[in-house]
């Protein structure tokens, strides 16, 4: 039997869910921080690509970590959006040059 902090006995298969929850914050706690980190970036396409191209690099040399493969989609789904983003603007910017409304 596992012990608790209070001295108290736990049963072995509640002691391997907390585990197991606690293995899965950990990697949400993770996931989190790259989606911010690459949502700060959104807006400057040139470093996401510089990034994502390094991992693409070390790709090639063998397969990547966890975290690492964690940060490269995150990577990805920001230069999409980023990319996505562009085109909204340069779409609004071309309606304006033509004297259109914006859709909203």
């Amino acid at each position: 039997m596992v012990k608790t902090k209070g001295g108290r006995d736990m049963n072995p298969a509640d002691a391997h869910r907390k585990e197991q929850r606690r293995k899965e914050v950990s990697r949400n706690k993770t996931e989190r921080k790259f989606m911010r980190e690459a949502a700060s970036k959104r807006s400057k396409p040139d470093e996401i690509k510089e990034q994502l191209q390094i991992l693409l690099d070390m790709e090639e040399d063998g397969p990547l970590p966890k975290n690492l493969q964690l940060k490269k989609k995150a990577l990805q789904e920001a230069l999409q959006a980023s990319v996505r983003k562009g085109k909204e603007d340069e779409t609004q910017q071309k309606q304006l040059e033509a004297g259109l409304a914006p859709k909203q």
